[in-house]
């Protein structure tokens, strides 16, 4: 589909005409509102396919089992997430110029929570080709459990309870007056009773898909950016924080896998939670709230990040789209039209 092409100058005319109208001003305090503008749209370059999206007559991705007569609102919101990664990566430079890559989404067939597991399982040449994730079906309803692992005591099995599904995944209208914890993540709107948001689970999981993985003969494993401090993570142990200092980005991450009481990998995996710190010989790295890290709190809404967008856009030569590039500080969470 194509769309008005994305332009840094028509972003600045309306932050211009905002301010000038007093519906937007430069954000200094982290906990001031959150407020969102639609921008113009522009040509959709790359393609992230969902190989195996059910339907109200073939629940094929188990969405039917766990939702029910909500399926579709929760597929929708899945996909939410999938477009805001077509959003900012363009090309993924593939070897055979298909520049796309297949996902497949399924529901944890049994067990409550609200995490998840996104895999690789093809690439082409060092770059990712197809890949895999698995989500969470939430709390359990007021059903009647079954034994699902044979030991004579039922099981619970979430029925998608405290999942939030999102109506309209790219206008952040619910997360636009939370506090603003980052330019990439949000509290939701206070009274809004959100306790884990499902888009943003996808977004995360997607990440590893896209190459935040350790696979041998990927180019993100062992890659020249990263750095081993032996430095242990003093908020997702086990796990040793490593450096990041790609040309366009530098960053704090972690071998820490599932969070705290997770694993440790031995080599990062994502991106170091605050409150760790690393003080190198030449400058210092911070952790930070970003849809890289192991874990946190689920009510949280993260938007693919500039840190993780240029790490994989260093590591596996992506192209780019997004509005901090050229120093243009938008204190905002900007999204632009699905329309």
């Amino acid at each position: 589909m194509k769309r008005k092409p994305f332009s840094l100058r028509s972003l600045t005319r309306k932050l211009t005409s905002l301010t000038r109208k007093g519906r937007s001003r430069p954000v200094s305090n982290p906990h001031e509102q959150l407020a969102m503008e639609q921008l113009e749209g522009r040509v959709m370059l790359s393609t992230i396919a969902w190989t195996n999206r059910g339907t109200a007559i073939n629940d094929s991705d188990g969405f039917g089992s766990v939702f029910g007569a909500n399926a579709e609102a929760a597929r929708i919101t899945a996909r939410g997430a999938l477009d805001l990664w077509e959003r900012v990566i363009t090309d993924f430079k593939q070897s055979d110029g298909a520049n796309r890559i297949d996902v497949s989404i399924n529901m944890y067939q049994t067990g409550i929570g609200f995490g998840g597991d996104g895999a690789l399982t093809t690439f082409i040449g060092n770059k990712p080709r197809t890949g895999a994730i698995n989500l969470a079906r939430g709390n359990d309803g007021p059903d009647v459990d079954i034994d699902v692992d044979g030991d004579g005591v039922p099981d619970p099995v979430g029925d998608g309870i405290d999942w939030f599904l999102d109506p309209t995944p790219l206008d952040n209208s619910e997360y636009n007056a939370g506090a603003i914890i980052n330019p990439f993540a949000a509290l939701p709107n206070p009274g809004s009773g959100i306790r884990a948001d499902f888009m943003t689970l996808v977004t995360i999981e997607m990440a590893h898909v896209l190459g935040l993985a350790n696979n041998a003969g990927l180019a993100w494993t062992n890659n020249a950016f990263v750095t081993n401090t032996n430095q242990a993570d003093v908020r997702d142990a086990p796990g040793t924080l490593w450096t990041f200092d790609g040309p366009t980005v530098s960053g704090l991450l972690t071998s820490n896998n599932g969070g705290g009481g997770g694993t440790d990998t031995g080599l990062p995996i994502h991106v170091a939670y605050t409150p760790n710190q690393y003080f190198g010989p030449t400058k210092s790295y911070n952790g930070v709230a970003d849809v890289g890290t192991a874990g946190g709190d689920a009510a949280i809404r993260y938007l693919p990040s500039r840190l993780m967008v240029h790490m994989l856009a260093n590591v596996y030569d992506y192209t780019i789209t997004e509005r901090f590039e050229a120093g243009l500080r938008v204190p905002l969470l900007v999204q632009e039209s699905s329309s």
